[in-house]
């Protein structure tokens, strides 16, 4: 893996030039019933008690690949904790063992910095953890549940596995942990199933780039047309009347026509899911629609900007065994459509009690990084190098204007044309939005 500058060099120069960082003992009393920032969740809270009244940070972990230069051959795997962490150059990403070799205990420890979570696509969560395989046994990387195997299609020799939730109580998987896990650790031969975790965090790209999609995909696409569920004969005049639909003043970019789900991302999948409800309230039957609903407003409430103990008892009502969403699903849509992507809505809850609203660990902050990393990489190889070099210009630059002595005509420059560029973007989006309003007009 190449590293040019180390993390505990970033942390130190961001410490340096950051002027709006509140340090824990900055921070202001806050009520133990709520939570509005990730500080106020049960795992920051754990690491104050224990640190009493000293300062540290916290970081978040995010793990992903992008490819370069369009090239299908030639990508690199990030490493960001919340500062450049890693490069991993290489037509395909990091195995496994190559994954364990990799640490930077030394310089988080170093600066009183604890990490306290990742936040990564399934994959990425599967290397990081170094648990199986999403689709494999013992698949999630949050529980102990192993999946039971289903036929893929009928009369077809082809099985899957899914995870489906049983209604007993004495059913329910067991958390991992690290009470499970670190004897594992410490065994001089330890099985295949042992070392991938068999003992042993949930994000937005999981659950809308997951979830969503999924649901997206049963109601609309033709292999599902004779089921129950299925929407297909819908999904033009549906497309058609989402086009029409205001979104809120917030929304920075507009979902495509719905005949084309099969290719958004997950943030226009974010806006289908939280406020597309009231137009699929007339398609979808009355209790597929109710069923959705339940996740719906459990969602609403998981991206609040401020929470009471009170909601999320609400969210966890997601899996609570009482005709929710997650008992639900399978029988509605059969076992066979209940994977490792539906049965990661079971630990939302859990997961905004650790770290607050789901908001706070999106991947979608790391992603728009990752773009503007790649903006920077010109050369063919030392990868690291180049793109380090340009964040330490960056973060020198900021340095500086921020510095009393930094000339103010020039600074006031800088400003106007940073204006000009998002003023720019902001047209573009807006012509861009219009265009398809356009055409999408023209075609009915």
């Amino acid at each position: 893996m190449e590293s040019a500058v180390s993390p505990l060099d970033q942390i130190q120069s961001i410490l340096a030039t950051e002027r709006n960082f509140v340090l824990h003992s900055q921070s202001p009393v806050w009520p133990n019933d709520r939570i509005a920032e990730i500080q106020h969740a049960d795992w920051y809270r754990s690491i104050a008690e224990n640190e009493d009244k000293s300062n540290f940070i916290t970081l978040m972990l995010n793990v992903d690949g992008i490819a370069m230069s369009g090239s299908l051959d030639n990508s690199l795997c990030i490493f960001t904790n919340c500062i450049f962490g890693g490069v991993w150059p290489g037509p395909q990403k990091p195995s496994r063992e190559q994954m364990l070799a990799m640490s930077f205990k030394r310089s988080i420890r170093e600066t009183e910095s604890f990490l306290i979570g990742a936040t990564c696509d399934k994959p990425a969560q599967a290397l990081v953890q170094n648990t199986p395989e999403p689709i494999a046994k013992f698949g999630c990387g949050r529980c102990e549940i192993p999946g039971v195997t289903v036929p893929s299609r009928e009369a077809i020799n082809h099985h899957i596995r899914v995870f489906p939730l049983s209604s007993k109580a004495d059913n329910k998987a067991e958390c991992r942990s690290n009470q499970n896990y670190d004897p594992i650790m410490t065994m001089d031969s330890p099985t295949e199933d042992q070392r991938k975790g068999y003992l042993g965090k949930y994000s937005l790209h999981n659950l809308y780039g997951g979830a969503m999609k999924k649901l997206l995909k049963l109601w609309f696409l033709e292999d599902f047309k004779r089921s129950n569920w299925s929407c297909f004969t819908k999904l033009t005049i549906l497309s058609k009347t989402l086009s029409h639909y205001r979104y809120p003043s917030t929304t920075s970019r507009t979902p495509r026509p719905l005949v084309k789900f099969h290719r958004f991302k997950a943030n226009e999948l974010r806006l289908i899911l939280l406020f597309a409800a009231p137009v699929f309230k007339h398609y979808l039957t009355s209790t597929i629609y109710k069923n959705y609903l339940l996740l719906v407003f459990a969602l609403h409430l998981a991206e609040s900007r401020s929470l009471r103990s009170e909601d999320i008892e609400d969210i966890q009502f997601l899996s609570n065994p009482r005709n929710t969403f997650l008992y639900e699903y399978p029988l509605l849509y059969t076992d066979h459509h209940n994977q490792q992507v539906m049965h990661s809505i079971d630990h939302v809850a859990q997961s905004v009690q650790n770290y607050g609203q789901l908001s706070n660990y999106s991947t979608y902050n790391f992603e728009s990084v990752l773009g503007m990393l790649r903006a920077t990489v010109h050369s063919t190889k030392h990868h690291a190098k180049e793109i380090a070099n340009t964040m330490n210009l960056l973060r020198l630059t900021i340095r500086n204007t921020l510095a009393d002595d930094f000339n103010n005509e020039l600074k006031s420059t800088l400003e106007q044309i940073q204006k000009r560029d998002l003023l720019q973007a902001t047209l573009q989006k807006q012509k861009n939005t219009m265009t398809r309003a356009f055409f999408i007009d023209s075609i009915h």
